[in-house]
């Protein structure tokens, strides 16, 4: 299995990646970004790009090395990586599925006003600020096309029936997410005080803009 999160800068990729490997701890983390820098810098005499997904090899390196990883570790990989082209979107999700038909692509959303209050509370050195908010349109843009996947919503996710379901990590019956603050317990379950209590917590972090970093 092959599970690529998708979204704009500062939407919760790197956050929701780490809570399903907490779930699913067989599966193991590919982050196409270092490949990427590398292959910019490899490749910087014969072709420059201020973005390392403008590459030629670029598309085939992300899907060659997530062939590398399956066949040597044989381990379900989770993968968190921004992409708004449509088309690169078809070619890495046709060549994943050639090293595994069972991939699942998930577009994570929030809110423009969320999503800048995150890259603006991230410090800059972990990317650049101006370059993320320029990017920030495409990116709202991608998470309304379904051809990016499944909509994730990550203000509030596990208080809705639409997250992530378990069975996507564990082949097991549909249920969404469980809250990191709620010690596992489900929407189903929960009781009408603990929802309350779950719902101005997830208004407070959407308002505050840290429900989740990139």
């Amino acid at each position: 299995m092959i599970i690529w999160l998708n979204g704009p800068f500062g939407i919760g990729k790197t956050s929701t990646a780490h809570a399903l490997l907490r779930r699913v701890p067989a599966a193991l983390l590919y982050d196409p970004e270092p490949f990427g820098a590398a292959l910019r810098k490899t490749v910087a005499t014969f072709e420059a790009a201020a973005d390392f997904q403008e590459l030629r090899a670029w598309p085939s390196l992300v899907v060659e090395t997530a062939r590398v990883l399956r066949d040597t570790y044989d381990r379900p990989l989770v993968l968190p990586l921004t992409v708004w082209r449509r088309s690169t979107v078809e070619v890495l999700l046709s060549g994943r599925r050639g090293i595994d038909p069972d991939v699942r692509p998930f577009r994570l959303v929030a809110s423009e006003a969320v999503l800048r209050t995150r890259i603006m509370g991230r410090p800059d050195a972990e990317g650049p600020h101006a370059w993320r908010l320029a990017h920030l349109d495409a990116g709202l843009q991608s998470m309304g096309d379904a051809a990016f996947g499944e909509a994730i919503g990550t203000v509030c996710p596990w208080l809705h029936d639409n997250a992530i379901p378990a069975s996507t990590a564990a082949r097991s019956a549909r249920r969404p997410w469980a809250n990191p603050t709620s010690s596992g317990i489900s929407a189903r379950s929960a009781s009408s005080s603990q929802r309350a209590n779950a719902a101005r917590w997830c208004q407070y972090n959407a308002a505050v803009g840290s429900a989740g970093t990139d």
